[in-house]
């Protein structure tokens, strides 16, 4: 998974094949202590969600652009 940020919007991409493509997109100022009511950061991270989920990630790399 790719995400991109800018000052207004996280944008998030997969790349399958040497392609791009967008999964979707969020406003940035909604997770702003003025919106959401004493937001301190963003956290970025891998998980699996519901009863009796597993998940294997391998190769996860998180860079700095």
């Amino acid at each position: 998974m790719i995400i991109r940020a800018t000052h207004e919007r996280y944008s998030f991409l997969i790349r399958e094949s040497g392609r791009e493509t967008l999964l979707g997109t969020a406003q940035t100022r909604y997770l702003s202590s003025e919106v959401a009511g004493g937001f301190t950061g963003v956290l970025i991270g891998l998980y699996a969600y519901g009863e009796g989920s597993t998940a294997e990630f391998s190769n996860f790399k998180c860079e700095y652009l």
